[in-house]
Parts: C-alpha cells; sequence; structure tokens
C-alpha cells in the first residue's frame, strides 16, 4: 500500500497579488468591451432604421464596429488566459496548504482540486465541493469538518455556472446570427454576459483575499512567500 503523500505549506501572498493584478486587469477590460458593445448596439439600431445616407458609410461604420469589438476581444484574450492559469495555480497551492494544516484527509487531492475544472459535468459541482473543502480546512485546520459553507463561496459559483452558460448562449447566437434582428439579440446577450463577468471577478478577488490571509495567519511567521509550485508534481496528480 502507497504511504499517504505529505505536503509542505508554502505561503503564497505573492501569487495571491499577481492573480488580483491579473483580475484587476480583466476587469477593465471588461467595462471597455462593454462600451464597445453598446457602440455596436446603436449602429445596428441605425442600420435597422435606414439612419445611413449610403451604402459606403454604412459599411464604414459596420467595420469600425467590428474592429472595435476585435481588438477588445484579442486583448481580454492576453489578459483572461494568465488570469485562468495564475488562478488555477493559486486553487492548486491553496489546496496544498489546505492538506498541510488539517489533521483530517482533505479531498480531493491538490490536483483533483484543479482537474475537476477540465471534466464535463462534473466541472458544474466538482471544484466547488473541493474549494468548500479547501476553505473550511483552512478557516478551522483542527474541526474544519463541521463549519457551515460561507455566502462568498456560495456567490461564487452561482456566478461562475451562470456566467459559463451566457457565455456558451452569447458565443452561438453571434455564431448564428445572420441579419440585423439576430444580430442584436445576440448583442445583447453579451452585453448581459459581460455585465455578469464583473461580480464574479470581484466576488473571486475578496475570496483570494479572504483565503490567502486565513492561510497566512496559520504559517510560522520564519515561513518565506514562496508562490513555487512543482508542475510535474501538478500533472501527476491530475493523472492519478
Amino acid at each position: 500500500m502507497a504511504a499517504e503523500k505529505t505536503y509542505v505549506f508554502r505561503p503564497h501572498h505573492t501569487l495571491s497579488c499577481w492573480l488580483l493584478g491579473l483580475l484587476a486587469i480583466s476587469g477593465l477590460l471588461i467595462v471597455v468591451m462593454i462600451f464597445t458593445s453598446l457602440n455596436e448596439r446603436r449602429m445596428l439600431y441605425s442600420i435597422q432604421e435606414g439612419a445611413f445616407s449610403s451604402t459606403e458609410e454604412m459599411m464604414a461604420a459596420a467595420e469600425f464596429s467590428d474592429l472595435l469589438q476585435g481588438g477588445m476581444a484579442i486583448l481580454f484574450l492576453l489578459a483572461w488566459l494568465p488570469a485562468m492559469v495564475v488562478s488555477l495555480v493559486w486553487i492548486y497551492r491553496s489546496a496544498c496548504n489546505a492538506h498541510a494544516l488539517s489533521r483530517a484527509r482533505v479531498h480531493p487531492t491538490p490536483g483533483w482540486s484543479v482537474g475537476w475544472y477540465f471534466v464535463p459535468l462534473a466541472n458544474l459541482f466538482k471544484p466547488y465541493s473541493a474549494m468548500k473543502e479547501i476553505w473550511a480546512a483552512s478557516s478551522n485546520p483542527q474541526d474544519w469538518k463541521r463549519l457551515p459553507t460561507p455566502t462568498i463561496l456560495q456567490l461564487w459559483w452561482f456566478f461562475w455556472v451562470t456566467g459559463a452558460i451566457l457565455g456558451r448562449v452569447s458565443f452561438k447566437m453571434s455564431m448564428k446570427a445572420e441579419d440585423v434582428g439576430s444580430l442584436l439579440q445576440a448583442n445583447l446577450v453579451g452585453l448581459v454576459d459581460s455585465l455578469w463577468s464583473l461580480p464574479l471577478l470581484v466576488v473571486f478577488g475578496v475570496m483570494v483575499q479572504r483565503l490567502t490571509a486565513m492561510q497566512l495567519a496559520a504559517t510560522p511567521a520564519s515561513e518565506s512567500d514562496e508562490p513555487f509550485i512543482d508542475t510535474a508534481e501538478m500533472l501527476g496528480e491530475s493523472n492519478a
């Protein structure tokens, strides 16, 4: 029988600061995207109402709107992808710390705390279950199983799941839109999706701050701040 894995506590304040910075940048870009979407909506209404004096003027307005939307989508992707990677690293590191702090075994392993996000259907509830245990073990390592689920976690997962659904609907509608009416509908759903993302970022940011503070309070003062992650170890656990 294999020996139970031992986890080492590593404070991750610096990692959390990087994550919060990336979330802030993503939030600012989402605000700009909301304004570019509103500009696109005004342009579509102008086409629908025949407000343009010529086809050339209408095409120029449409091309300018597409350029703005496309440019902002690329900028957001450049900020969003690093934010997602750092978020997963932060979750992994937080899970390792929770295992190191608690006396009773926390489930799942740090690798699966990340891996469940990539498993269809299971990603609707497994990551939330893992985060609840990470939070509880960080809040009260000696008696974490009796702690109630905090509201902040419930809000985070509600915004995450509903936001993922909105994003998928928005993408499908935009791909199928062929006339001004359907483009307006897709634009509206995209606006709602962008607006929905803002409270998700805020709630997740508060979560990051609180969980990091709880874990930092549990570490000895002599511990150094090492946001280091053993990538090979993480991949090995995810494939277990």
